[in-house]
């Protein structure tokens, strides 16, 4: 198996200080948590798919210049019931067993004000201490629209041509319309190249080079629909948007996305705690280039407004999701810096986090961890330390 997906079966239960080189900006003082899939191998039996493996939780503690690591795992029911007998007992994304529900959280990390939960594709979620990465009790979430209740537009169905979405990158409303921007898979073949038995060392370099591309795509949707709603016409009316939207006489609402740019884009992130559900500028990814190697092995900061990006690679190395996190005294939506976790893709080279810069895209400091290896994780979030 490719190094990036060799089973991690232990803990760094005592935080463990980095390397800086270069320097880590003064007013940065919070933590980069992620979650990932990290055990693949349990006794003899090995998990088959990228999002079965039992979750841990990564944190990287940023304060005073210095960076400290420290990784546990959750302790979800999987993660108990397959250490209790040394072997894979319950089903998985895409590893039957002998139990009939998922219970690993092994996909993305988030916050509930001071609170933090670890989830994945089902109704599942564990509470995470955020000190200490210890796992909590579970908690039950009820979602429900908190305006209204209901639906907008019972008479009206909205319609686009059949894709694949893992990530939304943001949506806000303007002038009538909602503007929703995501990563677009044009069918599902993704869920079966991310099978494991596609990364062995004689197989990982072709799949990455074939991996599908999701596409940057921007739908806009009308919200202002009535009888007198014009049909077989283009309703979007927002400057310098190509996407479109028209109502047919069967008062379905047709939507064709625009795709924003060429290259191959995921793990969409924007500057969260100011710009989420706002009209915003940039967003941050794992981007394949045209002709790439290596897919998603490529940093990018997408500038929304003109449709150009900026990007950060390195030979033999292999980006995490970037998260973006902001400065307390900025002024403008890119003042701040990008963090992500790179990982080394042959033997000797350290594994370090990476500071860039928000508005240059340019590296700010790296953070080496000797003799560590990281999570192959997926999504992440970035938790401001509270000034005192």
């Amino acid at each position: 198996m490719d190094r990036l997906f060799e089973s991690i079966n232990d803990e760094v239960s005592t935080p463990v200080e980095g390397i800086v080189i270069g320097t880590v900006p003064e007013w940065l003082s919070g933590s980069l948590i992620r979650n990932g899939s990290a055990m693949f191998q349990i006794g003899e039996c090995k998990y088959k798919h990228q999002f079965d493996g039992l979750a841990a939780i990564q944190k990287f503690d940023i304060n005073d210049g210095k960076v400290t690591y420290q990784r546990k795992f959750v302790k979800s029911e999987s993660y108990q019931k397959n250490m209790s007998v040394n072997k894979i007992v319950v089903n998985e994304f895409g590893t039957p067993a002998y139990f009939p529900d998922p219970y690993n959280t092994a996909v993305s990390v988030w916050p509930l004000k001071d609170r933090l939960f670890a989830s994945t594709e089902t109704n599942r979620i564990h509470e995470i201490d955020p000190e200490n990465l210890d796992t909590l009790d579970r908690t039950k979430i009820h979602i429900i629209d908190k305006k209204t209740g209901e639906e907008v537009n019972v008479a009206y169905t909205y319609q686009s041509s059949s894709c694949l979405v893992f990530h939304h990158g943001n949506a806000y409303e303007e002038d009538g319309f909602i503007v929703m921007d995501l990563c677009r898979f044009p069918d599902s073949k993704i869920l079966n190249t991310t099978y494991l038995s596609s990364y062995e060392t004689d197989k990982w370099k072709e799949t990455m080079k074939n991996f599908p591309r999701s596409n940057l795509c921007r739908f806009i949707i009308p919200l202002n629909l009535d009888e007198k709603t014009p049909k077989s016409k283009n309703l979007v009316t927002l400057p310098n948007e190509k996407a479109t939207a028209v109502l047919t006489e069967n008062n379905s609402v047709l939507l064709n996305p625009e795709f924003m740019s060429d290259i191959g884009f995921e793990l969409c992130t924007i500057n969260y705690p100011k710009y989420n559900g706002v009209k915003y500028r940039y967003m941050y990814g794992c981007c394949s280039e045209k002709n790439c190697d290596l897919c998603l092995g490529t940093l990018a900061k997408f500038d929304v407004e003109t449709r150009t990006y900026k990007t950060w690679k390195e030979e033999d190395r292999y980006p995490t999701e970037p998260i973006f996190a902001p400065n307390p005294d900025g002024t403008d939506e890119d003042d701040g810096v990008i963090l992500a976790a790179i990982h080394s893709l042959v033997p000797g080279k350290n594994p370090f986090l990476l500071i860039l810069d928000g508005k240059t895209f340019t590296e700010k400091a790296r953070v080496e961890f000797p003799d560590l290896r990281f999570v192959k994780d997926i999504h992440g979030m970035f938790r401001a330390k509270p000034k005192d």
